[in-house]
């Protein structure tokens, strides 16, 4: 049985998809940051080398597509559409919950709308043609219906497909002094592994005391919130000589409530600020530069953000 490879392309942002709200067949269009990205995947596919190149009917799909620098030989295949949600259309997950609590669109599915099976026999088609075509093929379509794609592809029933996720992120960072960090990032991850659970510093999140941030050089580590440090017993020590740990007992006071207390103070004049001005740009040009890379796939220096 052949294999060809199958790059799968998830389309920009829109109105609906930022506010969470289920977008199966309402043909929303994409918005600026959407119609931005999907033109900075034009470096990040360019050595894809597709023998054909299949976009979903939806505008936004089309779009991407088109932005992209795809669109010239795109052909448009109906079956590579979203997922068909019925009553829940234009609905958030949230709001669903509200009426039907415990409701899981890959297990439930949509009332006058689409099952998972409903939505794994069209992609059952779509692998047909794949498997016909046998070459590389580029595809532009929607979250919900790309999973349960991945899922069949891989000979997994329809209803897997929400062990898939398209939203993860990992960042790789490198600094002035030599030492290098990489973020990880997802919003469907389950995991007590980020900082507003971890720290129990947020009312509004469960506590679940984990460290959210490692850090490790030459001499010690340090897990991040729990602060402990790891370090050999003398400055000899190898990998091969034991650990000891060092927990550093804090204060107990809410980060956020020291930070908050600390910014009236500033403004009344009771007390400098702890950063500077250049400090928060340099914040401002890493965040950007992170951006960039993403857009652009390739290293980008803080400082031509700053130029």
């Amino acid at each position: 049985m052949a294999f060809p490879e199958i790059t799968l392309v998830r389309h920009g942002e829109t109105e609906w998809s930022l506010s969470g709200r289920h977008t199966g067949r309402s043909d929303i269009p994409l918005t600026a940051k959407g119609e931005e990205a999907a033109r900075g995947l034009a470096a990040r596919l360019e050595g894809v080398q597709a023998s054909a190149v299949w976009t979903s009917p939806s505008q936004r799909a089309r779009n991407t597509c088109s932005l992209a620098g795809f669109g010239a030989n795109a052909v448009i295949k109906d079956d590579l559409a979203e997922w068909d949600y019925g009553a829940y259309e234009g609905v958030t997950t949230k709001e669903i919950l509200k009426t039907r609590p415990g409701w899981q669109l890959f297990r439930d599915g949509c009332p006058n709308g689409e099952t998972a099976a409903d939505t794994g026999a069209r992609a059952d088609r779509i692998i047909a043609e794949l498997r016909a075509l046998n070459a590389p093929v580029l595809i532009f379509s929607s979250s919900h219906f790309l999973r349960v794609l991945a899922a069949r592809w891989l000979g997994l029933p329809p209803e897997d497909g929400a062990k898939f996720v398209l939203d993860t992120a990992s960042v790789s960072v490198r600094f002035a002094g030599g030492a290098l960090g990489t973020l990880l990032m997802s919003d469907t991850a389950v995991s007590p592994f980020n900082w507003d659970t971890a720290a129990g510093q947020a009312l509004y999140f469960p506590h679940q005391p984990e460290n959210s941030y490692h850090l490790a050089g030459t001499k010690a580590a340090l897990s991040i919130p729990c602060m402990d440090v790891w370090r050999h017993e003398t400055e000899a020590g190898h990998w091969q000589h034991p650990l000891v740990r060092q927990h550093i007992t804090l204060d107990g006071s809410r980060a956020y409530e020291n930070q908050l207390n600390h910014f009236v103070d500033v403004i009344e004049g009771k007390a400098e600020p702890l950063i500077s001005a250049r400090d928060g740009a340099m914040t401002l040009a890493t965040v950007l530069a992170i951006a960039r890379a993403g857009r652009e796939n390739r290293t980008v220096a803080v400082s031509e953000m700053l130029a």
